[in-house]
């Protein structure tokens, strides 16, 4: 009955160790196949006075699988140090903006245009211009990988003037 009761107790602990390392490699080979959605570049379409903001961002997909059902978030803030930013917001909230990118393939690069709503008025661009403060620009790509997983894609950058010439 002894050897019963050991012989038992090894075969659930054998199987307990066989389910971890097959949950193990599951997740090892999701994260090794999945989508990874980078950044590779930003550029302003417009930017002064009165003008909306169009920052044009460009991603590539490093991953070996596609990325899809991609959504993104936008926001546009300034201050003369970043602890102020939070206060100072020009415009926050979700935006699915229209592209051609349903999908973005393994290899492949895109470019999604973070259109902020609101017009950037002639003193704070007076202040930027001269040094005074500074603009941030924050962007949330949110996508999914083959295996319906959601993840995130963030980008914060300080935008500062030398005269006229914008610095990311």
């Amino acid at each position: 009955f002894q050897k019963t009761i050991q012989a038992v107790a090894i075969s659930d602990f054998s199987l307990r160790m066989t389910k971890n390392s097959i949950e193990f490699n599951r997740e090892a080979t999701m994260k090794e196949m999945r989508a990874y959605v980078v950044v590779d570049s930003l550029n302003f379409r417009t930017f002064g006075v009165n003008t909306i903001p169009i920052v044009d961002i460009y991603f590539t997909n490093v991953g070996k699988t596609p990325a899809s059902k991609i959504g993104t978030m936008t926001l546009l803030s300034f201050g003369d140090n970043e602890n102020k930013i939070d206060s100072n917001f020009f415009s926050k909230g979700n935006n699915v903006f229209n592209t051609n990118e349903d999908v973005i393939g393994s290899g492949n690069k895109a470019t999604f245009a973070a259109v902020v709503n609101a017009r950037i008025d002639k003193q704070i661009m007076d202040e930027f211009v001269s040094g005074k403060v500074d603009f941030y620009v924050g962007y949330r790509l949110k996508y999914f990988d083959v295996f319906d997983q959601p993840h995130i894609t963030n980008v914060f950058v300080k935008v500062t003037s030398k005269g006229d010439r914008l610095k990311c």
